[in-house]
């Protein structure tokens, strides 16, 4: 998928899970549509863990641990 401003898309897949990681929300609304398109998925929302790392959100900064 081509993003405007070169914006970058991070696509990690891991078993049946995956995460998807961008500095703009609107390209990985575009991934979300398209994915859907292609496979049937859901959307879990906001990341608490992942391969048994946990993610802290500072929303209002934009922060991500």
């Amino acid at each position: 998928m081509k993003f405007p401003h070169g914006s970058f898309i991070y696509l990690l897949y891991y078993a049946d899970d995956m995460l998807i990681a961008s500095y703009e929300k609107s390209p990985i609304n575009q991934c979300k549509a398209q994915l859907r398109h292609e496979l049937e998925m859901k959307d879990l929302g906001l990341t608490k863990k992942i391969i048994g790392t946990k993610i802290q959100h500072d929303c209002k900064a934009g922060n991500y641990f």
